[in-house]
């Protein structure tokens, strides 16, 4: 670097001096600038800055992408998580009044086919019942309708050898039939040869066709009332006998 002192010339710069001397300064300026830009460029690789700079903000980005990723797969799971509790209680819940809701049904079911069971059982009791109140009044009828003169003799006939070792006897016919059997007598002391003392009387509760009996070895009820009571329970029985067997 050129030295800038000068000499004085009596005290006074010329003043081609002094132009001179603001030329060589802006060379200096110049100079020094130079050499400082390219010490900074030799410091400093403004390309290098750049490249530094693009990769930092590539990372950067590079990171917040994976956290706002993380961010929503936690907000994804949350919900999830809320979703598959709030599900589940519900579930349970439902599950817990499902269960109250079956019990109750199945009470109410029970006791409906309960009532149910004993509803046909009643009808099924009162239509048999009934049927056999028909049943006996078709037997009725038609027993009363076929009663002969000769019906009260055959019943003599059939059940006096029940007690033909009694000694006294008591026959109740009905007031219409008195005299013919007073009449046949004989045929009842056939059946009953030890019969020492034998009443035949008129009685009002025994229909045409049947007879009482009292003996000392014991009693007939031969009125067409209890024969008839006699085929119905019959009936009842074998009814009860069926069912008991389709029960097993």
């Amino acid at each position: 670097m050129r030295s800038s002192s000068k000499l004085l010339k009596d005290g006074f710069l010329l003043s081609d001096e002094i132009v001179s001397l603001d030329a060589e300064k802006e060379a200096f300026i110049a100079e020094e600038t130079a050499a400082v830009a390219e010490e900074l460029h030799q410091e400093v690789d403004l390309e290098d800055v750049q490249r530094q700079a693009k990769r930092i903000y590539a990372e950067a980005q590079q990171k917040a992408a994976l956290l706002i990723d993380a961010a929503e797969k936690d907000a994804v799971k949350i919900r999830e998580k809320a979703y598959r509790e709030g599900y589940e209680e519900g579930l349970s819940k439902a599950r817990v009044e499902h269960e109250e809701n079956l019990q109750v049904w199945l009470a109410n079911f029970s006791t409906a086919l309960e009532e149910l069971t004993e509803t046909k059982k009643r009808l099924a009791d009162e239509a048999h019942e009934a049927l056999l109140q028909l049943l006996r009044v078709s037997i009725e009828k038609i027993c009363y309708t076929a009663v002969d003169d000769a019906l009260i003799l055959r019943v003599l006939d059939e059940t006096l050898p029940l007690i033909e070792e009694c000694t006294e006897l008591v026959v109740e016919v009905n007031r219409e039939e008195l005299d013919l059997v007073t009449a046949n007598k004989h045929l009842i002391l056939q059946k009953c040869v030890n019969v020492k003392e034998l009443k035949i009387v008129p009685s009002d509760r025994v229909e045409r066709g049947g007879f009482l009996a009292t003996s000392n070895t014991g009693n007939i009820d031969a009125t067409l009332s209890t024969r008839i009571d006699s085929i119905i329970d019959r009936f009842r029985s074998r009814e009860v006998q069926v069912e008991g067997e389709s029960d097993e």
